[in-house]
């Protein structure tokens, strides 16, 4: 499929959100992004995913798209923001611990609306497909503005995977975003922050959902909690998911976005939880072994739900 051949249909995921480049002191610039790192993992597992974001008129810029193309991914669904550049983030480390800056005005926080429904296709239909949401890209009133006119026009499923990034993010945005979510996903120190409980066992995360039901509705929620596994809270059903061991541990960038896209395909393609969030984990595991958040080497994606 070539990146201006492809439709959307009701099973296809269409994921929101930032693409930008981490940029180290020693020049090295790697393509991501937590939106970006999901749609190539769901590239990656054959969902052919569209991906709704904005580059810049520059280098990096083409740079994104010649890396889409490369991986069969659809573009269509990219904007470009001539007076905006693409988006980088500096990465500094200081003995051996890295720090962020997320550069502000870049070309994702200036998503055009009108056109930003119309490659949703939801200009001219409704659409049962699974819509991805990050946050990071809400930061800039008028983004804001354009993704929540998005979700309310919005009938099919809706995944929110919520990033806390101060200053970056602001829980006064939650209700429009959370409103009739199906699916929200979060970490243990994320749920913590925005219910003050101390989360320490499953029982905590429990009561922590139950306070984000009261305040936000009654979406199944996806808790990731690092080397000590998964649960999701499906209305009063709970699953839990251990972690699975990376065989050769390299970092951990990325293990949450492809936990995220394995969980998603599994939604999409209606198996049942338990097998989903098993294939999850071993994405995330296998995603373990990589330099970075993703790879060309599509054998990572081979047997995930069949083991």
């Amino acid at each position: 499929m070539t990146s201006n051949e492809s439709t959307v249909t009701v099973t296809r995921p269409i994921v929101l959100g930032e693409v930008l480049f981490d940029c180290f002191e020693n020049r090295q610039r790697v393509l991501g992004g937590a939106p970006f790192n999901v749609a190539w993992n769901l590239q990656g597992l054959g969902e052919s995913p569209l991906f709704l974001s904005a580059i810049g008129d520059d280098d990096l810029g083409q740079s994104v798209l010649q890396t889409m193309k490369n991986w069969d991914m659809d573009s269509t669904g990219l904007q470009v923001v001539s007076d905006r550049p693409t988006g980088t983030v500096q990465v500094s480390v200081d003995n051996g611990q890295p720090s962020y800056q997320i550069v502000e005005h870049q070309a994702y926080d200036f998503l055009d609306q009108a056109r930003l429904l119309k490659d949703a296709r939801l200009a001219d239909q409704p659409t049962d497909s699974m819509l991805y949401c990050g946050t990071l890209a809400l930061r800039g009133a008028a983004n804001r503005q354009s993704i929540q006119a998005l979700i309310a026009q919005w009938t099919g499923p809706r995944f929110v995977d919520l990033n806390l990034r101060p200053p970056h993010f602001d829980p006064a945005w939650l209700p429009a975003l959370l409103d009739n979510a199906t699916w929200v996903k979060l970490n243990d120190e994320e749920l913590a922050k925005l219910t003050g409980k101390t989360i320490q066992d499953p029982d905590s995360i429990v009561q922590a959902v139950a306070i984000m039901r009261s305040r936000y509705g009654q979406a199944n929620y996806l808790v990731t909690c690092g080397s000590r596994g998964a649960h999701a809270l499906m209305g009063d059903n709970r699953f839990f998911q251990p972690a699975v061991a990376p065989d050769q541990l390299m970092d951990t960038v990325g293990a949450g976005d492809a936990f995220t896209a394995a969980t998603m395909a599994g939604l999409i393609n209606d198996i049942p939880i338990d097998r989903t969030l098993a294939a999850a984990s071993r994405l995330a595991s296998r995603v373990c072994t990589l330099k970075g958040a993703t790879t060309m080497d599509r054998t990572l994606y081979h047997g995930l739900f069949t083991a």
